[in-house]
C-alpha cells in the first residue's frame, strides 16, 4: 500500500486504525458490536466511524466518492461480513481476511471478486516474524494499547472476569488477569 491509502476495518479489533495511521494511511472503522467501539476506534486513530448495519456498504461508497476502500480488513470471520467486505472494496482492491472463518461453505459475491479483480489475502496472526515490527510500533507510540484494556483484575477474580465478558454490557475489549508472580 502507498501512504494515503484508505483502510476499512470492522469488528472489535480497532487497533488496525492505529497501525494503518502509523503507515500514513486513512482509516475508516465500522462495527457490528456495541457503540463504544466507535469511540475506541476514534481514540486509536480512525478518521471516520460508522455502524456496520445494512446501510454500511452505501456509506462506504459515499465516503469514498463511489470508489470503495483500497483495503478492507475483515475481522469477524462471519460470511455475511466477508461478503460485505468484498462489496466495500474498490476495483483492484484487497480484502484481508483477518477473522477466523470456520464455515465450510457459504455464499459470497463471486462475480464481484472476478469483475472487480479483488485480491483476497488470508492472514494468520501471531507469527514469530511479526513480533519485532509490532513491538517497534508500540515502542514508538504509533500504536496505542492502553485503550484496548478495559479491565485489570487479580487472577483470583477469574470467575468474575469470565462473567463480565459474557455480560450484555458489551463494553469490554481486553481483560488482563494479574497473577502477582504466582503461576
Amino acid at each position: 500500500m502507498t501512504p494515503g491509502s484508505l483502510f476499512l476495518g470492522n469488528g472489535g479489533e480497532c487497533y488496525e486504525c492505529g497501525h494503518e495511521h502509523a503507515a500514513g494511511d486513512r482509516c475508516v472503522a465500522f462495527h457490528f458490536t456495541p457503540a463504544f467501539m466507535s469511540s475506541l476506534a476514534e481514540t486509536l486513530g480512525a478518521d471516520l466511524t460508522m455502524a456496520g448495519d445494512d446501510g454500511a456498504i452505501e456509506r462506504v461508497r459515499e465516503a469514498t466518492g463511489g470508489r470503495g476502500a483500497d483495503v478492507v480488513i475483515e475481522t469477524t470471520g462471519m460470511l455475511p461480513s466477508v461478503a460485505s467486505a468484498v462489496r466495500m472494496a474498490r476495483s483492484g482492491g484487497r480484502v484481508l481476511l483477518f477473522g477466523i472463518i470456520t464455515a465450510k461453505e457459504g455464499a459470497l459475491p463471486f462475480y464481484d471478486l472476478y469483475f472487480k479483480e479483488l485480491s483476497l489475502v488470508g492472514a494468520r496472526v501471531a507469527r514469530s516474524e511479526d513480533y519485532p515490527a509490532a513491538i517497534a510500533l508500540v515502542e514508538r507510540g504509533a500504536v496505542k494499547l492502553a485503550p484496548l484494556v478495559s479491565d485489570v483484575m487479580p487472577l483470583a477474580d477469574l470467575d468474575a472476569a469470565v462473567t463480565m465478558l459474557g455480560s450484555d454490557n458489551g463494553a469490554r475489549m481486553k481483560v488482563i488477569l494479574e497473577h502477582g508472580g504466582l503461576l
